[in-house]
């Protein structure tokens, strides 16, 4: 039953996640994303 729970997590649908953020969480996001490579 476990292996079920961690498929669910595996198989994510980054896009979909990302349709759903407001936008003050897409420009957190993207200021974190800068901090950690910053170029």
């Amino acid at each position: 039953m476990a292996h079920h729970n961690m498929e669910k997590y595996l198989n994510i649908d980054e896009d979909q996640i990302l349709q759903q953020l407001s936008e003050h969480e897409l420009n957190q996001l993207d200021d974190e994303l800068s901090e950690m490579d910053p170029e």
